[in-house]
């Protein structure tokens, strides 16, 4: 703790402020193609067969499905990828590991519970993709998808480790290894 500040505090407050710098950089490298991007360049975005984000490597705030095309949205910069394999963003894991929440039945916003990593995703049933300065807000506006969530048992991962060993986002290292 940093002058009487929670860790998560003070990084939600830095991912705020350096949030907008990080977004612009992306719409410049990943912008529409015939805008002056390079073809492989939209070509590589569109077979991205990861859950974190092609830009910046931030896990997803959530998923928006407004044509039926289940878009990730980066929780950092803002760009949106298409989750290209139905099972867990996190892990990998079968489909089969997957458990749908809802705050009530037949509620259109769900969580995705991954049995398999212990990890969660929100889904948001929005008519269109959400605007990179309104997907904190859709995200907080969720939060009793993430109460839900972690009442069950279940969290968000931290970062994703991309120099490391292949493991598991959700999966807590042994410090004794």
């Amino acid at each position: 703790m940093h002058e009487g500040i929670a860790p998560d505090v003070l990084w939600l407050a830095a991912e705020l402020a350096v949030g907008p710098a990080a977004y612009v950089a992306q719409q410049t490298l990943f912008a529409p193609a015939g805008a002056g991007t390079h073809l492989a360049i939209t070509d590589a975005l569109a077979q991205w067969p990861h859950g974190y984000c092609p830009a910046c490597g931030s896990w997803p705030a959530f998923g928006e499905d407004p044509d039926r095309s289940r878009q990730l949205r980066c929780s950092f910069c803002g760009v949106g990828w298409r989750l290209r394999d139905p099972g867990c963003t996190y892990c990998g894991g079968a489909p089969s590991h997957l458990t749908a929440l809802t705050p009530e039945p037949d509620a259109a916003p769900r969580a995705e519970l991954c049995s398999g990593c212990g990890a969660y995703l929100k889904w948001l049933d929005l008519p269109e993709p959400t605007p990179f300065e309104l997907l904190p807000v859709e995200d907080l506006a969720s939060t009793p998808l993430d109460v839900l969530a972690v009442q069950k048992g279940f969290g968000r991962p931290s970062l994703p480790d991309l120099g490391g060993p292949e493991r598991h986002p959700c999966q807590v290292e042994d410090p004794a290894q």
